[in-house]
């Protein structure tokens, strides 16, 4: 008898779900939340309905928009995916409709997310070796492996081809989940796992199990029977006391693979390597989901080799319409999210484009698309001051707020021998993390190493949109901070890279003594004196307001001399 998949996935994404928010708990916008939180999980897990799940997911849904903007690209996966199973949780008349109802809607949802993250790579920063964050994570899984296996004449290569071989490997994923045969979904989901596993697996700063721990999750429904069958044989055990004095065969392979795997999710756990984190539970997580995962193709292409389709859910003619417009709906923001909200200048951190160094303020570095259009066609006449002010280099500040934010160096966390690895391939071996600052918090932060005026080395310069300039402005002044600050606005809003670093319209000089007092000085370009700055400086405009600002995030651009491409950030 197959095992039913909606109780199956329901309880797959409580423990999954459970795992990601012990592990990101400054995602988590009141300790209040947790308590709901735990209580809907509770019941959902001893009694999966439709009642139950849809209760713990629209609550989930909801504090990632309380917590908003300052969450990761999967949690904006995470609310469209859950909003789909969510409405069709709420049109279908029992739980044994849900799942042949969404699953095709999310599976897609997905293969789009993954060709979004490969198509937004296609850029001259990410494609250049030199600065590649694909170069990176290739030489963070090279230092596992001993030196005699790891020449230089092979790491070479490997670094300078690891761009496009992440391209098209995240490009094939994507369009395998979108491509209508089974066997695609298969191997797109084996595609999957394995590139969460060697995420999960490499070492700190870019260990990220818990984004493989939410994607596995979610591409249970890619196959659901398979993966409900897997999960079922998987926390079963295969065999009695008894059988192992007698196990022969087919018996005593399977007793040896069941075993195996255990162990294999057992002893992953050494391969934490985060500061302070004693055990991440997402990689024994990840690599249980990537064993499950690949059985679940196995099964899938022994049971279900001629099935296409679930079998058609009987609804209402109401109920389907609503479903269908439900669906057409979902699908149409996913496609904005996956590829317009970028060419319109509406994201930049949480995009749909994990680690792809793709230029979003001065114009863009993809190969194909633009970004950024509303800020070049100065839509701010359209939408308020969401789209003004321009771009601005960022030249001091002695802000605490500001420093421990912006630009988010991590250079000096990576190991020892990765950046023995870079540099030998050619690598600048430099890497910016400002997404991660961003969601730390400002608490958990400001005890990060960062850029400190006592330390006597040059300030990080890094350019930023006016409109961030704004933001950090008005949450630094929300601490009292006392600060100085100088930056430079740029003339226009798109150039090169010599334009980022040296193009000037006009100097700016802030001073701020924490109790709401401030001066202001500009000093135009080609000029030699000071005056007070108008009214309508960058500097003493409030913070910019409204809906579109919970997702409207932007990443620093830091200024690295000599250099013509962005280095890696994330």
């Amino acid at each position: 008898m197959e095992p039913e998949t909606f109780p199956v996935y329901v309880r797959l994404w409580l423990l999954s779900q459970t795992l990601i928010l012990a592990h990101d708990q400054f995602l988590v916008p009141h300790r209040a939340w947790n308590c709901v939180l735990a209580v809907l999980y509770v019941a959902a897990a001893a009694r999966p309905s439709r009642a139950t799940a849809v209760a713990a997911m629209l609550v989930h849904i909801a504090m990632h928009l309380k917590q908003a903007p300052a969450i990761w690209d999967s949690c904006w996966w995470a609310i469209i995916t859950d909003a789909t199973f969510v409405g069709a949780a709420l049109l279908c008349c029992s739980e044994e409709e849900v799942i042949p109802t969404c699953a095709h809607l999310i599976r897609w949802e997905m293969g789009l997310f993954y060709t979004g993250a490969g198509f937004w790579k296609m850029n001259s920063s990410f494609l250049d070796p030199r600065v590649s964050c694909a170069s990176i994570y290739v030489a963070s899984l090279a230092s596992f492996l001993p030196e005699s296996l790891a020449p230089r004449e092979l790491l070479r290569p490997a670094l300078a081809l690891a761009p496009h071989m992440t391209i098209a490997g995240e490009l094939l994923l994507g369009i395998s989940l979108l491509w209508p045969r089974r066997c695609a979904w298969r191997f797109g989901t084996a595609l999957a796992m394995l590139l969460h596993y060697a995420i999960a697996l490499a070492p700190f700063p870019n260990q990220v199990a818990a984004f493989g721990v939410f994607c596995s999750t979610r591409l249970f429904l890619a196959m659901p029977e398979a993966w409900a069958a897997a999960i079922a044989k998987s926390v079963a055990r295969p065999f009695t006391p008894a059988d192992l004095d007698k196990a022969r065969g087919r018996k005593a392979l399977d007793v040896s693979m069941w075993v195996g795997a255990h162990a294999l999710v057992a002893s992953s756990v050494r391969f934490t390597s985060t500061p302070g984190v004693h055990i991440d539970w997402c990689i024994p997580a990840q690599t249980a989901l990537g064993l499950i995962g690949a059985y679940a193709c196995i099964l899938d292409a022994r049971l279900y080799a001629h099935a296409t389709r679930a079998t058609p859910v009987t609804l209402t003619t109401k109920r389907a319409m609503l479903l269908r417009v439900g669906g057409g709906s979902t699908l149409a923001l996913t496609l904005s999210y996956v590829f317009l909200f970028q060419p319109f200048g509406l994201m930049d951190v949480s995009a749909t484009s994990p680690f792809s160094q793709i230029r979003q303020h001065g114009g863009s570095n993809h190969l194909l698309m633009p970004t950024s259009l509303l800020q070049q066609w100065h839509a701010h006449s359209w939408f308020g001051d969401k789209f003004g002010g321009g771009v601005v280099r960022v030249t001091h500040t002695t802000s605490e707020y500001m420093n421990a934010l912006y630009p988010g160096n991590c250079t000096d966390e990576l190991q020892p021998r990765v950046a023995a690895i870079l540099r030998l391939s050619g690598h600048i071996g430099q890497q910016f993390k400002p997404s991660v600052n961003v969601m730390l918090g400002h608490d958990i932060r400001a005890q990060l190493p960062h850029w400190q005026p006592s330390t006597g080395k040059p300030f990080p310069a890094y350019t930023v949109p006016g409109v961030q300039l704004r933001r950090m402005l008005a949450e630094s002044r929300a601490l009292n901070e006392s600060f100085t600050l100088s930056y430079t606005v740029l003339p226009n809003v798109v150039g090169d890279e010599a334009w980022r670093h040296h193009a000037e319209e006009r100097q700016v000089r802030v001073e701020e003594d924490g109790q709401g007092a401030r001066h202001c000085h500009v000093r135009l370009a080609g000029h030699r004196s000071w005056r007070v700055c108008t009214d309508d400086e960058l500097a003493l405009q409030p913070a910019p307001e409204g809906p579109l600002m919970k997702i409207m995030l932007w990443f620093p651009y830091p200024i690295i001399q000599g250099l013509d491409e962005l280095p890696c950030i994330d």
